[in-house]
């Protein structure tokens, strides 16, 4: 996860591989190997909870 992190980081200081990411419409973030799998959790429970709520059933 660090290497990933750090390849991450390299790309988004070169301006070049930013601009050609915003052309398309994208916003390269960084964020630490910590904090992207809070954002994870984050978005698992969030979304396991509208799960719940709903009484969604995956189709088979």
């Amino acid at each position: 996860m660090q290497a990933l992190y750090q390849a991450t980081a390299a790309a988004v200081a070169d301006a070049r591989f930013v601009a050609a990411l915003e052309r398309q419409e994208y916003r390269p973030e960084v964020a630490t190997p910590a904090a992207f799998a809070a954002r994870i959790r984050e978005g698992r429970d969030r979304m396991g909870e509208l799960v719940r709520e709903t009484g969604f059933q995956p189709e088979e």
